[in-house]
């Protein structure tokens, strides 16, 4: 009677084998993660400044959108990355303050990222705020770049005068 199974060279074979194309598939996957974290950042942002814009022409006021305080929940911080906020800008002084609605606050990502300029030359901290009418009034590029490293290309929101929002990819600008 003859016994059917495996050597232990050609195990240890399979098993070299196996270790190497780990070695190749496991720094792929960490990118392919990281590019996810982007483009599911980017549209949770996207989809924050939609519902700003149609939120201000249905209370016929000015609606803003700023960065979260990281020290305190419901105050304007300067940067991104710690979350952020939509409010009812009352005064019109494009700050969330006193006599201003806080309508919505979105919590700290899973991951850290920054939002960049559309070159790549400074980070985006300002309040982006929606007129009655839904036009921004300046156009701008938002890019969501990881933090922790460079990505070769990157998604990114452009936001023209009129307030319309398009989730576009291909941005060049997170190189640290």
């Amino acid at each position: 009677m003859k016994l059917h199974g495996f050597t232990l060279i050609e195990f240890l074979v399979v098993l070299a084998i196996l270790a190497v194309s780990l070695g190749f598939a496991i720094p792929g996957m960490g990118a392919l993660a990281e590019r996810t974290h982007v483009a599911v950042t980017t549209r949770n942002l996207g989809h924050t400044l939609q519902w700003a814009r149609s939120q201000a022409v249905s209370r016929n006021l000015p609606v803003g959108v700023c960065p979260r305080s990281p020290e305190a929940l419901a105050e304007c911080g300067s940067d991104y990355g710690d979350g952020w906020l939509v409010f009812e800008d009352q005064n019109g002084d494009r700050k969330l303050g006193r006599g201003d609605v806080l309508l919505k606050i979105h919590p700290t990502p899973t991951f850290p990222f920054k939002v960049l300029n559309r070159s790549g030359s400074k980070e985006v901290n300002k309040t982006i705020v929606f007129k009655p009418n839904g036009f921004g009034g300046q156009a701008m590029t938002l890019v969501v770049c990881p933090s922790a490293r460079s990505l070769e290309r990157s998604t990114g929101l452009v936001l023209n005068n009129l307030g319309r929002l398009s989730i576009r990819s291909g941005f060049k600008s997170c190189h640290f």
